[in-house]
């Protein structure tokens, strides 16, 4: 794949909103000399592409010493990629380095080449005591979920455990998930934060600082069709550009070999790409409901009569890829949301009749689900409104209707004897619904429908109990 790792460019790098943390930290230890909350941990989500390590590059550039010489505690940073520099003596020799390069000669720390580990990491943290009483110093790792649990242990425990005692030293971590830190002195110290795809404004900015000047049309499909991926915003905008704009079966062909099959389906073992594939259609789903959607959309082979637990543990190898994990918020597991926007959309236009399909029969499970369970009604009317949405969209159809099969579905679980204990709750949960479903509402639904939902929503909110109609 072209331009599958682009080095870290300054020119090129586009802020997020996730560095206010950082920025107001170090604000704080600057003013006042110590830092709280002095571990931050960055999760990407287990989406490839996300740029982690970019993040980090432009946090190591921000604060390097070379930028605030002016300040009365300027801040330095060292930069450690825990991929490549996994190995005790190597991680202190690469942060004495990383340290070393933003200090006149008679400041850098000692060569720790020749020194024992323990003896090194003595010295290391040392330094670093006697360093911080000058500087502010911003320790950056990427990939702790790299290193293996005995080298995480160890350098919890020798190296990050007694510089957080300090409270002058700022460690930033980015990995695929978080980090199990043993011991209480250090998870006490931990901020972790989930690292978001990018928005419109900076996709465009993204998309600008590499080719200059973009068109409206193509800053649309771009977004349309990554979801705010960083590394897919730029693929797709030089796939989009070699297919002359045209967003065709072509375009998403060369999409599907170039991002999708390199990027996220890579190393997943072939029996568990089809039914990773297959959740790109479902913004959540659990065991049984994964069977169905398989049994229905890749053939009755997928039945498992034999194996009780073969989707339980088709979800627990598709957690292990990192693109899958457990959503608290829904109780059910979810694909990354931009990962599976990415796949869904080009599906859309790669196989438009197997597209209608799956958002057909998912649409087809809920209104059966919304009957015979009706206490999780308002989640799975939700769902409902989303695929059939999907479904007029394939059809040119107007959006209009969707708000009819809304009003009626609502009326309907009003009326059922199961919910009328659930009424009140339910209400609440509709217009929680309707002010955290952006994707629906904002992305999915013209603007005019979005209105006449949350309008019929609210109204079910002053009505409570008698739940939107007499």
């Amino acid at each position: 794949m072209e331009d599958k790792s682009l080095p870290f460019t300054p020119e090129f790098y586009v802020k997020r909103q996730e560095e206010g943390l950082i920025a107001e930290k170090i604000v704080k230890g600057q003013q006042k000399g110590e830092i709280i909350e002095s571990v931050v941990e960055f999760d990407g989500d287990g989406a490839p592409g996300i740029g982690k390590t970019w993040f980090l590059r432009g946090l190591e550039t921000q604060y390097a010493l070379q930028k605030n010489p002016g300040l009365p505690k300027p801040s330095i940073t060292a930069f450690v990629d825990l991929r490549t520099v996994n190995q005790e003596p190597l991680i202190f020799q690469e942060l004495a380095y990383r340290i070393n390069l933003q200090l006149p000669e008679d400041k850098k720390i000692s060569d720790l080449s020749g020194l024992s580990g323990d003896k090194a990491v003595q010295v290391l943290v040392n330094q670093f005591d006697t360093l911080s009483e000058k500087h502010l110093l911003v320790l950056l790792f990427d990939n702790l979920t790299c290193i293996d649990e005995e080298t995480g242990g160890w350098f919890e425990a020798r190296v990050v455990q007694p510089l957080v005692r300090t409270n002058k030293v700022l460690f930033v971590f980015s990995g695929d998930s978080w980090r199990r830190w043993k011991t209480s002195e250090v998870r006490h110290k931990v901020k972790s934060v989930k690292l978001s795809a990018f928005d419109e404004k900076q996709t465009r900015e993204q998309l600008e600082k590499l080719y200059r000047v973009i068109s409206d049309q193509e800053m649309e499909a771009v977004f349309y069709f990554t979801g705010g991926l960083p590394f897919a915003n730029r693929e797709i905008i030089r796939l989009l550009r070699k297919n002359a704009g045209q967003v065709d079966k072509i375009f998403a062909e060369s999409v599907y070999k170039n991002v999708i099959e390199q990027k996220f389906l890579a190393g997943i073992p072939e029996a568990l790409k089809p039914i990773l594939k297959l959740t790109a259609t479902l913004r959540k789903f659990d065991p049984n409901s994964l069977k169905h959607f398989s049994v229905a959309l890749l053939g009755p082979e997928y039945y498992k009569e034999e194996s009780r637990y073969f989707y339980i543990d088709a979800i627990r190898d598709m957690q292990e890829t990192r693109l899958v994990r457990f959503s608290s918020a829904d109780g059910l597991y979810i694909l990354h949301p931009a990962v599976r926007k990415i796949l869904d959309r080009n599906l859309q236009v790669r196989e438009p009749d197997e597209f209608k399909k799956g958002h057909s029969e998912a649409a087809e499970f809920y209104r059966e689900r919304l009957e015979k369970c009706p206490r999780n009604g308002i989640n799975d009317l939700f769902e409902l409104m989303f695929h059939q949405a999907q479904i007029l969209g394939v059809q040119g159809g107007s959006q209009d209707k969707l708000v009819h099969v809304f009003a009626d579905s609502l009326k309907a679980l009003g009326r059922h004897p199961d919910t009328q204990w659930e009424l009140p709750d339910m209400t609440l949960k509709l217009i929680e619904k309707v002010d955290k479903d952006s994707e629906l509402l904002i992305e999915t639904l013209d603007p005019a429908v979005a209105e006449k939902l949350k309008m019929i929503a609210r109204r079910g909110l002053q009505k409570k109990a008698d739940f939107l109609f007499r």
